[in-house]
């Protein structure tokens, strides 16, 4: 269980609220289209609001045990349990080489 915190500088931030339209910054967030880890962005990233998510994933029994399942989850959307990524990437590039062989 873990906590996504970042902070950056006001100009850097600035930029980014402009350019990033994102939900969520956190890779399991974004594949699950849910807040399973706790994002505490720029503003937000403040101790005081930091450590009770950080006592939560330490002493919660039952948010550590629903984080787990949806990082399972997550494993099983990414195909953590076919062949490794490199070798999907590999066939995928050979099957469209075979769809529209070169002359």
């Amino acid at each position: 269980p873990y906590v996504t915190i970042y902070k950056m500088k006001a100009l850097s931030n600035l930029v980014a609220k402009m350019m990033v339209k994102l939900k969520y910054v956190n890779l399991l967030n974004i594949l699950l289209n849910e807040e399973v880890v706790p994002e505490l962005l720029l503003e937000k990233c403040k101790p005081h609001l930091i450590s009770p998510h950080l006592l939560r994933c330490l002493n919660d029994q039952k948010f550590k045990s629903k984080q787990r399942k949806k990082f399972l989850l997550a494993l099983e959307l990414m195909g953590a349990d076919k062949k490794p990524p490199s070798e999907r990437a590999a066939q995928a590039v050979l099957d469209a080489l075979n769809q529209h062989p070169t002359s």
